[in-house]
């Protein structure tokens, strides 16, 4: 058995594939790599091919018809073979200094559910690298969902899709999958399996290089504005996924509340500052208002302030650009971390 498969769904990804691959292959032979190529039309394939054939014993390419993003995740994990499941953008690529280290480091793991580690973002367009670690007391140590809770800040900013590892038997066993045919599903990814974790590992390395400032990514503004629906889609999944396995436990429930608080304020900030049309915008995000007062009134509680702050910032012309501007400096990492607490 491997120790870790690294899955990476590629849709017409020859622009990007071999660099990821490149991050990951020949190495450590601990290391599984699956390529799914999505139904591409380029050469995402025979790129994935050669890479198998010079790999045999760590790379594996599954080509399949297209069914968006969620269904390379779903079929990565149906396929994988490590007893630790991570997912991989085919654009973006790992730190490969720290593949050693924390391989050897998941060696040592008994019974653990989530592993949560280190990312970078990497921009395009003006160059900027910023690092995210989760720095706390409890670092590379066995914690439960109590001591998760107790750390939230100090790993909040590490709560990402990007950031997240999960025990591969662990996603099997609760049944686990994402939406397919929708964008913003790595949300669920990243938040859903919570309420079923246990045990949980924080290592502070960085694994994930996360690329961005690409005008042609689903986190584009313009892209988020256009997908709108599809993301509020996703929201509502996580929010009435949450709302059935509930009763949970206090800091369970607790740490939820705050993932689905920032997934939440997302949407309103898609809706108010990303969206150009801001009569539809405002209608959209007071229906969502409504939604989320009725049905969740916790988290409605947790949000009303950043809804406010956001409805104010969307009587600005301005608004989306000076929100962009931010997103792509080097101080949208202190201003994420407020945020999100």
């Amino acid at each position: 058995m491997k120790e870790l498969t690294i899955a990476i769904p590629s849709y017409n990804s020859e622009q990007f594939l071999a660099k990821a691959l490149d991050s990951m292959c020949g190495f450590d032979d601990r290391l599984e790599v699956i390529v799914i190529n999505d139904g591409s039309t380029d050469g995402t394939s025979k790129i994935a091919h050669e890479y198998e054939e010079k790999y045999p014993d760590i790379v594996r390419v599954i080509d399949k018809e297209n069914g968006g993003h969620g269904s390379g995740i779903n079929r990565g994990l149906k396929e994988a073979t490590g007893r630790f499941y991570k997912v991989v953008d085919s654009d973006d690529w790992i730190t490969t200094e720290n593949l050693k280290p924390i391989l050897d480091k998941m060696e040592t793991l008994e019974n653990i559910d989530t592993i949560i580690m280190g990312f970078k973002t990497v921009n395009i367009s003006n160059g900027v690298v910023l690092s995210y670690m989760p720095h706390c007391t409890c670092e590379n140590r066995v914690i439960d969902m109590i001591k998760l809770e107790e750390h939230y800040d100090d790993v909040s900013k590490c709560l990402d899709f990007h950031s997240m590892c999960f025990s591969t038997s662990f996603l099997r066993s609760i049944d686990f999958s994402v939406s397919e045919h929708v964008f913003y599903e790595d949300q669920e990814f990243a938040v859903l399996p919570f309420v079923h974790t246990d045990w949980i590992v924080i290592f502070p390395e960085t694994f994930y290089e996360y690329r961005i400032g690409d005008v042609n990514q689903s986190t584009n503004f313009k892209n988020q504005a256009k997908k709108a629906v599809q993301h509020e889609t996703v929201v509502k999944k996580m929010l009435e996924y949450y709302a059935a396995h509930k009763p949970m436990g206090i800091a369970r429930e607790k740490f939820l509340q705050r993932r689905l608080a920032t997934a939440v304020t997302s949407n309103y900030a898609i809706w108010l500052v990303k969206n150009p049309n801001k009569a539809e915008g405002k209608q959209k995000a007071t229906e969502f208002h409504t939604y989320i007062q009725e049905t969740q009134p916790t988290i409605a509680k947790l949000t009303e302030k950043r809804y406010n702050l956001l409805l104010k910032a969307s009587h600005f012309k301005k608004a989306a650009s000076y929100y962009g501007k931010l997103y792509n400096s080097k101080t949208y990492a202190k201003f994420k971390e407020k945020w999100t607490k």
